[in-house]
């Protein structure tokens, strides 16, 4: 099955994990995604890292819009 992806073409998934994380941890969201990802890259699961990148990728553009509003 693919994954769902929103009208700009970021899969929603992405964006969901990266919301629940931001509530979830705050301003350490960011943080834990990163460690994540370096854990992942580490483990040889290049695929999950990557997704995790895009999560990172996410919540640095949520964080920005919350900023600028």
């Amino acid at each position: 099955m693919a994954k769902a992806k929103s009208p700009q073409g970021v899969n929603i998934a992405t964006i969901r994990t990266a919301e629940t994380l931001i509530e979830r941890h705050g301003d350490e969201a960011l943080k834990f995604a990163e460690a994540q990802a370096e854990r992942l890259e580490r483990a040889g699961s290049e695929s999950s890292a990557v997704d995790w990148r895009d999560v990172i990728a996410a919540i640095k553009k949520i964080q920005e819009e919350k900023k600028r509003n």
